[in-house]
């Protein structure tokens, strides 16, 4: 990373060339095998002087076949300089931006006792990747207190390397200008900025015990001492700023709160539950109200009006888990106008999604807090689901295990098998609902030998089809209040459960058909009724169904009428055994 040593006052953002220097770049030019996106730049590249290679590539592209003036072209120009850049001139590769600090010493002991080394720039696209909630949360600590602090103007104070800063020219008011120091905007921004700052960084966490995270140049302090976080707070700000950053004072929170926004949530570290803000909350709220009175009035909105609605509710999703099994509606509608429509295009909103906006603008209105705490599972429920019925299990700590069993009706039998397994897990925590109350458990681990049923409740989102089973289970675990882990076993691990959703309760379990026609030939008889069976598992054509009406049954209820006159084969459920042996005396 190259640094130099500059005064603050020295700053400027932009200069300003002549037309006369690119005049030609940005007139239109003569056929010479360039398409226009290229030749526009054919002046910058001579700068760097690549002019030659340029035209190489784009011969080499035409004897290819490619067409001249296609986009593919362009792409493959892109593709091939970018190539040969990232395997020359490596060691100007780190040196794409300049750290703008005017501390040079301070800066070369930083670069020493940082161990930071220089990365290609092509090795650090593919690692880089910016911290988010999910950092915060693993960051913070109950009852921490926290300061924040925001850098004013920060890519602006990374120098563009010379040679490159061609690349960044724009034409305006019949000047071209181009940029000296890094603009907001680009792809690579936020990355070398982020390894500019990495190294200011190292060296104060070296210094200090506090814990600090940064989201570009949003920075937030953590520390369990409040009085320890105020002293570090204001010396961070002095070593910032003399490595020559600019402090935005009014949007820095540096009196310790255990209450604070950052990143557009609000944190509560002594309570450990995240919400939004309240900013946030009002501007959701008043764009929801607009929405919904337009879709029940059928007024025409922008599609990509639509879209950013959307956009901004998936958002929530860090504290609405559920989230995106709310938006099903509303994305499919969008969808389906952009089959004839382009994005700035209008379309009539479709009532349909009236149930999502309604639901959202209860959720938005109520900002239920989402805790932060992932508590330790106190029970496990493993579950399994049969083409014929399902099972369950809870495993208690006390070592004791509760069993649950049932058997699919007509309608559910006909269902999916991942269907099914959801149903499975519903039934499951609904069985079990007042042991969780009775013994207070308040988390729970959910196992499944179904990959599809935990990776829906894991992300709580899921295709249309399941839609309807993942959103009555977390509901119902909202209303029982409970947290919910899960975790995928083996098929061959859960042969407790998978024996209990094939163990019937009416009678769904018969005797071999081979041992059945030996048992007939033993005893030189020919049954001509089973009494108790189903379509699946009767003996003889002739059958009387149990449970259920069935299709092909004699009727329905071997009790509803007297044994006579048949010879019947009873092979009755468990439970009514004695009932079948008073009914044959």
């Amino acid at each position: 990373m190259g640094i130099q040593s500059r005064t603050k006052e020295e700053i400027h953002t932009l200069e300003i060339f002549p037309r006369i220097l690119m005049e030609e770049t940005l007139q239109p030019q003569p056929d010479t095998g360039m398409g226009g996106k290229t030749i526009r730049y054919l002046e910058a590249w001579k700068l760097r002087g690549q002019r030659e290679e340029i035209v190489r590539e784009t011969e080499n592209l035409s004897v290819l076949g490619l067409k001249r003036r296609g986009n593919s072209i362009h792409r493959e120009i892109g593709r091939r300089i970018k190539r040969k850049n990232n395997r020359i001139n490596t060691s100007r590769t780190g040196q794409m931006v300049q750290s703008d600090v005017y501390n040079s010493e301070a800066s070369l002991e930083m670069e020493e006792n940082s161990g930071c080394e220089r990365t290609e720039q092509g090795d650090t696209n593919n690692s880089f990747k910016m911290n988010g909630t999910d950092q915060v949360r693993d960051l913070i600590r109950k009852g921490d207190w926290a300061t924040s602090l925001d850098l004013k103007s920060a890519f602006h104070h990374l120098i563009v390397y010379p040679p490159h800063r061609p690349y960044l020219a724009f034409e305006a008011m019949g000047k071209v200008y181009q940029y000296r120091a890094m603009p907001f905007g680009t792809q690579h921004s936020p990355i070398f900025f982020a390894q500019a700052l990495a190294m200011v960084l190292t060296k104060i966490r070296r210094e200090s015990d506090i814990r600090i995270l940064n989201y570009v140049d949003d920075l937030l302090l953590l520390h369990q001492n409040k009085e320890r976080l105020r002293e570090q707070t204001l010396t961070i700000m002095k070593i910032l700023e003399t490595f020559g950053w600019t402090i935005a004072q009014e949007k820095c929170e540096i009196e310790p709160k255990q209450q604070i926004n950052f990143l557009g949530w609000t944190w509560d570290l002594k309570k450990m539950y995240i919400k939004m803000t309240d900013l946030r909350k009002q501007e959701l709220r008043y764009q929801l109200k607009r929405l919904i009175s337009l879709t029940e009035k059928q007024v025409p909105i922008k599609i990509k009006y639509l879209a950013s609605i959307i956009g901004k509710l998936n958002f929530l999703r860090v504290q609405v888990r559920e989230a995106s099994l709310y938006l099903k509606l509303m994305d499919s509608a969008k969808t389906r106008a952009l089959k004839n429509k382009e994005w700035r295009e209008n379309m009539i909103p479709p009532k349909e999604i009236l149930q999502e906006l309604y639901w959202w603008h209860g959720v938005i209105v109520r900002n239920q807090e989402m805790t932060l705490e992932v508590k330790i599972p106190e029970a496990v429920m493993v579950s399994d689901a049969s083409p014929n019925g399902w099972g369950v299990t809870l495993e208690l700590q006390t070592g004791d295990t509760l069993v649950q069993h049932g058997e699919w009706n007509k309608e559910q039998k006909k269902w999916t098998s991942n269907k099914k397994e959801m149903e499975a897990i519903f039934l499951g925590l609904f069985r079990y609902g007042q042991a969780f109350k009775e013994l207070q458990i308040k988390a729970i681990l959910i196992r499944s030998d179904s990959s599809t049923a935990i990776q829906n409740l894991a992300k709580q989102r899921a295709g249309q089809t399941l839609v309807a089973e993942v959103k009555k289970i977390v509901r119902l675990c909202q209303q029982l209040r409970i947290q919910i882990q899960t975790q995928h076993i083996p098929g061959v691990s859960n042969k407790i459960t998978d024996a209990l959703s094939r163990l019937s309760t009416q009678g769904d379990y018969s005797v071999k058909k081979e041992i059945f026609v030996a048992l007939c030939q033993a005893q030189q008889i020919t049954p001509t009724l089973d009494l108790f069976a189903t379509e699946e598992n009767k003996l003889v054509d002739r059958f009387v169904a149990i449970g259920e009406e069935e299709e092909g049954a004699e009727w329905l209820n071997a009790f509803s009428r007297p044994w006579k006159e048949e010879i019947f084969w009873i092979h009755p459920p468990i439970p009514k055994i004695g009932k079948a042996l008073i009914a044959w005396e």
